[in-house]
């Protein structure tokens, strides 16, 4: 999901043009795409996990043909009170 910002006094044509870019996966724009992951009630305990996945995307241009595209994925993560079940036998 993208989100864009209007600055107040942006003409229509350039929020327009702004609004088409962000659909374009290959315009020349950065994005930063991040997710949040809560999960809680693991048995028998009452254990959670929480996890955050960062995707930054980069577009660089080399020349008028060729364009490099950067994609890191770095998911963070946390958990607490998790036990496997085969570990209590």
């Amino acid at each position: 999901m993208s989100y864009a910002i209007t600055l107040i006094g942006q003409s229509s044509s350039k929020t327009y043009s702004l609004a088409l870019e962000l659909q374009n996966p290959a315009a020349n724009l950065v994005q930063f795409p991040v997710s949040f992951d809560y999960e809680y009630g693991y048995e028998p305990f009452t254990g959670n996990r929480t996890s955050i996945t960062v995707e930054p995307v980069i577009h660089s241009k080399l020349n008028q043909n060729w364009n490099v595209v950067f994609r890191l994925v770095a998911p963070f993560a946390t958990q607490s009170d998790i036990i496997l079940m085969d570990s209590m036998k």
